[in-house]
């Protein structure tokens, strides 16, 4: 089991998610809404 994630404006920190997707290669999106971005979290080197 992995986690990623935690309130702030850093690497894999998000303020409001608010959405995800899972791409065919296995990259996880993620909707941030508060710092108005998507965040692609690559699984290879486990950072956004």
């Amino acid at each position: 089991e992995y986690k990623f994630g935690g309130y702030g404006r850093g690497i894999n920190e998000f303020l409001e998610p608010n959405g995800i997707t899972f791409l065919s290669d296995g990259t996880i999106g993620v909707v941030d809404t508060n710092s108005s971005q998507v965040k692609l979290f690559d699984p290879v080197r486990r950072e956004c």
